[in-house]
């Protein structure tokens, strides 16, 4: 009896071995213009929100970051047209072009790193986002 749990035991750890990743466990990949985003710290869920290093989203998108005020935690950055984007940690609020854009979840820091909400900062500047969940993707157009 114990040999044949064993070798049962046996069986269903080497197919299980043998199934792909579940989608879950698959890394997430930044896109933009087809072209693939490296990130120095992988792109993160939190809250159903992809969140994405701010330096890798800014410099994917043509903006170049400014300024960092360690005081508020905000930084700043130059958007491609010129305009300054300015965001704080722990804030859902992004100002640009005086305007205020109410993003889904505030950029938070995770691992030493701001990480912020991809779709709102590319939305912001005009380009358009698209979440593929099969292949765990996020697709930007500028």
């Amino acid at each position: 009896m114990k040999k044949s749990l064993a070798i049962l035991l046996a069986l269903v750890l080497s197919m299980a071995m043998l199934l792909p990743a579940s989608a879950e466990e698959a890394p997430i990949t930044l896109t933009v213009n087809g072209a693939a985003i490296s990130c120095d710290v992988p792109p993160q869920i939190v809250e159903d929100r992809t969140l994405v290093p701010l330096r890798a989203a800014f410099e994917a998108l043509g903006a170049k970051i400014i300024l960092w005020d360690e005081s508020t935690s905000t930084v700043h950055a130059q958007a491609p047209s010129g305009d300054v984007i300015s965001l704080q940690i722990g804030s859902n609020k992004l100002f640009m072009a005086n305007e205020v854009y109410e993003m889904d979840v505030p950029a938070i820091i995770i691992g030493d790193r701001t990480m912020v909400p991809m779709r709102a900062i590319a939305e912001s500047i005009g380009c358009t986002v698209e979440w593929i969940p099969e292949n765990r993707e996020v697709q930007i157009t500028k």
